[in-house]
C-alpha cells in the first residue's frame, strides 16, 4: 500500500491499511475514519518527504505492525487525535530526524505494547516505559534521572556514589556529599549516616533548642558544660571553706575551687547557737569565659 500524492484523504467510516508493506509520504494526509488500522508489516509514515504532515483522527486508531517510523524527516508533523489510540510494534521510532519535527498524540487513551522509549534529537535524554516502571535518565557526562517502580521513586544525579532521593515502601533517604552522607526517615526515625565510611555525619545549622522536643545543637552543648563546669569549681570553693576550731562561737571563712578550667572564689561564716546548735551560710561565685553563675547555700545542725 503506497500513499503519495500531494494530498491525501481518507475519510471512510472504516478504513484499513494491512498491505505487506504501507508508505504514507504524501505532503498532507489525513485518515479521519471513525475505526482507522494501520496492520502492515512495515509501516512508514512521513519518510519520505521533507515537510510531511500526518493527522489521524478517528474514534479509534490502531497502528500495528512489525517496524513502525512515524515522523523520519526533520520538518514532519504527526497529529493522532481519538477517544482510543494504539501504537503496537516490536520497534517504533517516532520523530527520529529531529530538527523542527513535532509529534502529537491527543486521545482519551495512549497504549503501547511493551516496552517504549523516546530519545532526544541528541541522544542525551531517555524515556522508558515499561512493566517495571518508569525511567528518564540523562545519558551525557555523570548521568542521572529518575526512577519510578512498584516499590521506590529514586532521583539521582549520576555523581560520585549515585546521590540523589529514595523513596522507599519503608523508608525514604536523600543521600549527597563526596562520601555519600545520607538522611534516612522510617519507623526508628531520623539517621544521619555516611554510606562509604561507615562513620558518622555532621550535622550543622540547628537553631537553639526551645522546647521540650527540639534538639539541642553544640553551642547549647558548650553553655550547659560551662554552667556545669563552674557549679563544681563553686561547690570545691565553697566546701573548703574551714569549719569552726573547738571552743569558739564565730567563724568566717574564704574558699577557692577550679574545674576544667573554671575558677571559683566562695566566702562564708559559721555560729555556735548553744553547745549543741550552729548554723552556717556561705555564697560562691565561678568566674571564666563566658560568664560565670552564683552559687548560696545554708545550714544548720544539732548536736547530742
Amino acid at each position: 500500500t503506497t500513499l503519495s500524492g500531494a494530498v491525501t484523504d481518507i475519510t471512510s467510516a472504516d478504513t484499513n491499511l494491512s498491505g505487506a508493506n504501507t508508505e504514507i509520504s504524501s505532503a498532507l494526509t489525513t485518515l479521519s475514519g471513525a475505526v482507522t488500522n494501520i496492520t502492515s508489516a512495515t509501516t512508514m509514515i512521513g519518510n519520505t518527504n521533507s515537510a510531511d504532515t500526518l493527522v489521524i483522527d478517528g474514534a479509534t486508531t490502531a497502528i500495528n505492525s512489525d517496524a513502525i517510523t512515524l515522523g523520519n524527516e526533520v520538518t514532519d508533523t504527526l497529529v493522532v487525535t481519538g477517544a482510543s489510540t494504539l501504537i503496537n510494534s516490536t520497534a517504533t521510532t517516532i520523530n527520529a530526524g529531529g530538527g523542527t519535527a513535532e509529534v502529537m498524540v491527543s486521545a482519551g487513551s495512549v497504549m503501547t505494547d511493551g516496552n517504549f522509549t523516546a530519545t532526544s534529537s541528541d541522544n542525551g535524554s531517555i524515556l522508558s516505559l515499561n512493566n517495571a516502571g518508569i525511567s528518564i535518565q540523562n545519558t551525557t557526562g555523570n548521568g542521572g534521572g529518575l526512577t519510578i517502580n512498584d516499590t521506590t521513586i529514586s532521583l539521582t544525579n549520576g555523581v560520585g556514589a549515585g546521590h540523589g532521593l529514595t523513596i522507599g515502601a519503608n523508608s525514604t533517604t536523600l543521600s549527597g556529599g563526596t562520601t555519600s552522607t545520607t538522611f534516612t526517615l522510617d519507623n526508628n526515625g531520623a539517621t544521619f549516616a555516611d554510606t562509604v565510611t561507615g562513620g558518622p555525619s555532621k550535622v550543622t545549622g540547628i537553631a537553639n533548642g526551645t522546647s521540650k522536643y527540639d534538639a539541642i545543637n553544640y553551642g547549647q552543648l558548650k553553655d550547659l558544660e560551662r554552667d556545669m563546669s563552674g557549679g563544681i569549681a563553686t561547690m570545691a570553693a565553697m566546701g573548703n571553706i574551714p569549719a569552726m576550731v573547738d571552743g569558739t562561737h564565730f567563724n568566717f571563712g574564704v574558699g577557692v575551687g577550679s574545674f576544667n578550667s573554671r575558677r571559683a572564689l566562695a566566702v562564708g561564716g559559721s555560729m555556735r547557737l548553744r553547745n549543741n546548735t550552729a548554723v552556717k551560710a556561705s555564697v560562691g561565685r565561678s568566674f571564666g569565659s563566658g560568664g560565670g553563675s552564683l552559687v548560696v547555700g545554708a545550714g544548720a545542725a544539732i548536736s547530742w
